[in-house]
């Protein structure tokens, strides 16, 4: 319905080449102090989701397929914490394999989670300090990384029934 009010069609819309802007982003800000992604299929094709917070600034900023949506304040950071800064979130690609992965961070131990419990079987998490990947059937479709807070726990979801990605099922 919003398609058919702005007079555009989803398939139109979807094949309007994007401007990426988040090589801007980095030079201006560096890279995010914490960061989601998220690979989807919409209408047969990847689309990445994604979510850049810098925490001094009080900023996040959301994209699509590079393309800046737009910006909202945030809540800074507790005093003492420490940021995600060890990860570029240009390095994420979708068809990334676990061991393209940890290829990429070879001084990183990683614990492997396999997600069949949860009722996910192709699914699997890698995790570390500050970071978790999750993989279906074999390739990244999500990723997120955490500051470490002194007064605060991980602001994630441990229940690996809600993990977004899986709701939806598999993507390849």
């Amino acid at each position: 319905m919003i398609y058919d009010a702005a007079g555009i069609s989803l398939e139109e819309t979807l094949a309007v080449k994007t401007e990426d802007r988040r090589p801007e982003v980095l030079a201006l800000m560096g890279v995010p102090d914490a960061f989601t992604l998220e690979w989807q299929v919409l209408n047969e094709q990847y689309v990445r989701w994604e979510e850049w917070s810098y925490f001094d600034f009080g900023s996040r900023f959301d994209f699509v397929d590079g393309e800046l949506l737009w910006t909202i304040d945030i809540d800074p950071a507790a005093d003492g914490s420490i940021y995600a800064h060890t990860f570029d979130p240009m390095i994420f690609q979708p068809g990334m394999s676990p061991t393209d992965l940890k290829a990429a961070f070879p001084d990183l131990p990683f614990m492997e989670i396999p997600l069949e419990e949860a009722d996910i079987p192709s699914g699997m998490l890698l995790v570390t300090d500050q970071f978790m990947a999750g993989f279906s059937e074999g390739y990244l479709v999500y990723v997120q990384t955490f500051i470490m807070s002194p007064t605060e726990p991980l602001a994630y979801d441990a229940d690996l029934a809600h993990i977004p990605w899986a709701e939806g099922g598999g993507m390849r």
